[in-house]
């Protein structure tokens, strides 16, 4: 039996982390009734945590009631570091300085789509933005996401490892989209980055464990700890028990032969 490939998908359901995401900025502030964000200046507090970015300002979308909706900016790219959803939108609240409720974040299935639908390419009952509105640091990827596919003459090592990832490792997919030719040409690196991710997977598993076991060790010193020091105090409070009764008895004692040392005194009399 062949053994499961490795899939990109998969890993963001259960572990929900990833360098890929699809980012809605709203840049209205419903608090001060005001407009206080650009795309501008939103690319420039976080690019520096990116490889790439991809941003669109949209003043022209239309509600289901006609109206024209408030300025909001879509984001495609890809981060330096893996992120949760929760860990991304706490760090761009603490870099743009506004309130979570204005960024809402999903990691990116396909790029191509995605930036195809900053300028609404696919969608051509909405508003058709010009592709040199969008803010880019890579407009080659920009490019051929427009044109709806990869050049097969421009396939790059960085176009390459995000075919790979973006159909997870589906050997079929990846042969449709870059071309028999290339696939053949390219089998051995696509054969490689494929291993490469499914060892980044075993690593994360792992270092979970780790973790894992680490937090099981701590608890149990932890109950070692807390049993040594109820043990301790039982011991102390078994020492004054027998500490009291000792006393006790002695005093006891001590009454009895005073007792009878007074008889004695009242039968000599």
């Amino acid at each position: 039996m062949n053994k499961p490939l490795y899939n990109m998908e998969n890993k963001a359901k259960t572990i929900k982390q990833s360098k890929m995401w699809s980012l809605s900025i709203e840049a209205f502030n419903n608090e001060t009734n005001e407009y206080d964000l650009t795309l501008e200046q939103t690319i420039n507090k976080i690019k520096h945590e990116t490889h790439y970015y991809f941003g669109i300002n949209h003043d022209k979308d239309i509600t289901k009631d006609g109206e024209i909706r408030k300025n909001h900016f879509h984001i495609v790219l890809k981060l330096k570091n893996k992120r949760t959803k929760n860990g991304l939108l706490k760090r761009l609240t603490q870099l743009l300085e506004i309130n979570k409720n204005r960024i809402s974040a999903q990691i990116t299935k396909s790029q191509d789509l995605m930036i195809r639908y900053l300028m609404h390419l696919d969608n051509k009952d909405k508003f058709q933005y010009p592709p040199q509105t969008v803010l880019t640091n890579r407009k080659d990827i920009l490019n051929l996401a427009i044109k709806g596919e990869i050049e097969r003459e421009d396939l790059t090592a960085e176009n390459l490892i995000l075919t790979v990832e973006r159909f997870g490792g589906n050997k079929l997919k990846i042969m449709g989209e870059i071309g028999l030719k290339n696939y053949q040409r390219f089998r051995g690196a696509i054969l490689d980055i494929i291993n490469t991710l499914e060892n980044e997977q075993f690593l994360l598993n792992l270092e979970q464990k780790i973790k894992l076991i680490k937090k099981d060790a701590k608890a149990e010193r932890e109950r070692i700890k807390k049993m040594k020091e109820y043990e301790i105090e039982k011991q102390k409070q078994v020492i004054e028990n027998t500490k009291n009764a000792t006393m006790k008895e002695i005093r006891k004692e001590i009454n009895e032969v005073a007792i009878e040392v007074l008889r004695a005194k009242k039968g000599r009399k």
